[in-house]
């Protein structure tokens, strides 16, 4: 969360984005112990390029969350829209580590997102080590 706050001050270039496409994936989920397919996430793959001294980067953060993963095509494939091949685009990159860049700074619902997932992932896995020493002794 810090980060996506922060990225909003990050000093700016214009850049180009170089691919933008919809891919898939599939999902899965666990129930009673059993791996199931749960359908598809959408991706919206976009990979931009800028130069700062002279050093070309890459990068493919739309936002600080990461990459723009969804249950909905639609949404995907809006932002693939709004990031066409070729197009020039305003990127933010971190200046202490100017390979550290995103198109879209600032919080996001998603960052939250990312982060509680996270957190409910980190606290479940203390409960176990928690119940395993209980169980231990």
């Amino acid at each position: 969360i810090t980060d996506s706050l922060q990225s909003e001050n990050w000093p700016t270039i214009e850049g180009e984005i170089v691919s933008s496409e919809v891919t898939s994936m599939k999902s899965y989920i666990m129930i009673n112990g059993a791996i199931r397919e749960d359908g598809k996430n959408y991706v919206a793959a976009v990979v931009y390029e800028y130069s700062i001294s002279d050093k070309r980067y890459f990068g493919d953060r739309i936002t600080s969350a990461g990459k723009s993963i969804g249950r909905k095509l639609s949404y995907a494939q809006d932002l693939v829209n709004k990031y066409e091949k070729g197009s020039k685009v305003l990127i933010y990159y971190n200046p202490k580590n100017p390979q550290e860049s995103l198109l879209e700074p600032g919080f996001h619902l998603s960052s939250l997102v990312s982060f509680a997932i996270c957190l409910i992932f980190s606290i479940i896995g203390l409960v176990g080590v928690i119940w395993g020493l209980k169980e231990h002794n």
